[in-house]
């Protein structure tokens, strides 16, 4: 008897405990193939213009497909998808012929939009026109009139073929040949009829991607859903099924409703904006979160024609020449250490002396503190490239918080001026020529006294608590901040990118731009500002000389030839690998130089379900997806089983006690 029960004890013993590991290991099913995706912005009607909505991208860029795409299997790089193949390149002389390169692409034969119309080359012609159409109001309006200027650069050569003649050499011209194609029928009627609303998606929202919208229903609320079911036509066209039967795109306004949603298996995808911190996952099963690097960043703006660190201010073009202005202020255009000098300093020194005040800012600045402002939804940044994008030197670090390396490297920029015998002595302040305590350096240069802004934005307390914490920065290191100004965009605008220039204050005799003013002036001493880059990190157009104000975005007074050199080498180089290579050298060049004081690179926190694959968060984060890719397992042991497993295991220990007890007993 004792045997049998020993040998029963151990079968049950063994039974209990694997139930238990087995209860901790996700069992994964293929029932379910429905993902729903939730945003706290409002989804509503709207057309395939208005894509600057990350919501809206991303819905439709699952119907929507380019000649190319992305691809997170190559690097990022883009592929063809409508295209049978890369692109033939030929360079033009434009002065000849208007227009910088020719682009000729060929189509994939036999392929449709998902109601089974061909795709022609006067789909893809029809396509840009559309964009191209100002009433219609394109968010790619601008960015294509750039290289599309004239309906004669994008020609129709047969059926499958197409030409497009860029007005530059444009080495991101991949991203102007990926806007999603729809279909010329649909839409040259309406025109026709001066009909310009196509806000109805289901009616004009068709493409050819792996989905179709199949419904768009109001919700209770102001938003709509989107619900999409597979393209039956991308398959035949010869792509992958996609293994998602279904996706739906939904809003939900609260973090609190979206994790519960996600807790009762509702929702599979949490849109990183909800900004979930660490306590909001405590209660979060079957969830996976990630934390990736992002495209856009924080910086402090400078401007460069400031005395003290501005580079354009040192440059013998443009020192002692005085600017008038519309608002009837004038300023006259001064260096700081030219002055300190008596004028003894070249153009050189006056420049390095300027930058070592920049680079002593970036020191003084404790960017952990500012990231957990943020609630670490950003990461300190070496230079102004985000951390997410293609084409940075990833071996960066950011400058590190130190006032006591940043007041020797402002003395270093006194010295440079022949100021030997700079303290940092609080208590040595003899009047001695040459003799100055390094503090708030105001007391005894003026010009050592600015103002800061920044935006308001709707009274948020992350820019004001940023401004005081740069205020404080600054006057630790002898800048005096007199004032921190926090508006809204409508005062900073015409104080910066928006200042009132004319055609005149640009083309000026030797080459001269009309500066962007200082704050007392009506422009602005520094200002903090954020920039969405993309994947494809490219600051052309904002600290070329040619970029100016008000061609550009250029409000920095930054004018660098090196720079000019080395972006048009940039954005010219068609050939991917040495592009990346430039890219390096530019972000070297920026975390030396510092034309504006890097802040915080953006970072993204993900969740989503945990039997999710096929997810590429960078691709998301940017509003696309290779929605093909996507698949879902459902796991069958649910958080109610995962929460009972200490249970279960107190329960096999006294399983065992009981058992231990009648086998001693029998055992007598």
């Amino acid at each position: 008897m004792y045997k049998l029960i020993k040998k029963i004890s151990g079968i049950i013993i063994i039974g209990i405990l694997l139930c238990t590991l087995l209860a901790e290991s996700p069992v994964f099913s293929e029932e379910n193939k429905t993902v729903v995706y939730a945003s706290p912005y409002d989804i509503l009607p709207t057309d395939i213009f208005s894509t600057w909505i990350k919501i809206v991208k991303l819905w439709q860029s699952a119907v929507l497909v380019g000649l190319y795409k992305r691809s997170s299997d190559e690097g990022y790089r883009f592929i063809p998808v409508l295209a049978s193949r890369e692109p033939t390149i030929e360079l033009l002389n434009k002065t000849e012929t208007g227009y910088a390169m020719r682009l000729i692409i060929t189509l994939k034969s036999g392929i449709t939009f998902s109601d089974g119309t061909p795709i022609t080359a006067d789909d893809v012609k029809y396509t840009y026109y559309l964009h191209l159409t100002p009433k219609l109001k394109s968010a790619q309006y601008n960015i294509l009139k750039y290289n599309f200027p004239t309906n004669d650069s994008i020609i129709v050569k047969d059926t499958n073929t197409i030409i497009f003649y860029f007005a530059n050499q444009d080495a991101f011209y991949y991203s102007y040949l990926s806007i999603g194609i729809v279909p010329k029928n649909i839409y040259e009627p309406e025109l026709l009829n001066n009909n310009f609303n196509f806000a109805d998606p289901i009616k004009y929202v068709i493409g050819a991607g792996p989905y179709k919208l199949t419904s768009f229903e109001k919700t209770e609320d102001y938003s709509y859903t989107a619900s999409l079911t597979i393209n039956e036509k991308w398959v035949e066209n010869g792509f992958p099924t996609p293994k998602i039967d279904a996706l739906v795109f939904k809003k939900i306004g609260t973090a609190e409703e979206a994790i519960s949603e996600f807790s009762n298996n509702k929702v599979d995808i949490l849109d990183s904006s909800y900004k979930l911190i660490l306590e909001d996952y405590n209660n979060m099963s079957n969830a996976k979160i990630e934390r990736i690097s992002g495209t856009s960043i924080q910086e402090l703006s400078l401007n460069n024609i400031h005395p003290i660190w501005g580079r354009t201010a040192q440059l013998d073009l443009f020192l002692n020449k005085t600017f008038s202005y519309y608002n009837g202020k004038t300023y006259l255009v001064w260096s700081f250490w030219d002055r300190i000098s008596n004028g003894k300093m070249n153009e050189s020194q006056r420049i390095e002396a300027a930058r070592l005040v920049r680079e002593a800012i970036s020191h003084s600045i404790p960017r952990e503190i500012l990231n957990n402002y943020t609630y670490n939804f950003s990461e300190p940044a070496p230079t102004i490239a985000p951390r997410g994008s293609i084409g940075i030197d990833a071996d960066l670090k950011p400058r590190e918080y130190s006032i006591e390396k940043a007041m020797d490297i402002i003395i270093s920029a006194f010295e440079l001026a022949g100021w030997k015998n700079i303290t940092t002595n609080p208590n040595d302040r003899p009047e001695i020529t040459g003799k100055y305590f390094v503090g708030n350096l105001s007391r005894y240069f003026p010009e050592w006294n600015i103002i800061l802004m920044g935006p308001n934005s709707c009274g948020s307390t992350i820019y004001a608590d940023t401004l005081y914490l740069l205020k404080d920065s600054f006057t630790k290191i002898g800048v005096y901040v007199n004032n921190t100004v926090s508006v809204g965009w409508d005062v900073i605008a015409p104080r910066t990118f928006n200042f009132n220039m004319s055609e005149n204050d640009y083309n000026l005799p030797n080459g001269l731009h009309t500066p962007v003013p200082l704050f007392a002036q009506g422009g602005f001493d520094a200002l903090l500002v954020g920039y969405y880059y993309g994947l494809e990190w490219n600051p052309y157009g904002i600290f070329d000389t040619y970029s100016f104000l008000p061609h550009g975005l250029n409000f920095y007074n930054w004018w660098d030839s090196q720079y000019d050199l080395m972006i048009e080498a940039y954005i010219k180089e068609l050939n991917y690998e040495k592009r990346i290579e430039l890219g390096k050298q530019l972000d070297d060049y920026f975390y030396y130089h510092q034309p504006s004081i890097p802040l915080l690179s953006s970072v993204s926190v993900w969740v989503y379900y945990e039997g999710i694959t096929g997810l590429d968060l960078l691709l998301l984060s940017i509003g696309t997806q290779e929605w093909w890719k996507l698949d879902k397992q459902i796991i069958t042991n649910t958080s109610t089983n995962q929460r009972l497993l200490p249970l279960e295991f107190l329960l096999s220990l006294l399983a065992i006690g009981l058992l231990s007890i009648i086998m001693r007993k029998y055992r007598k």
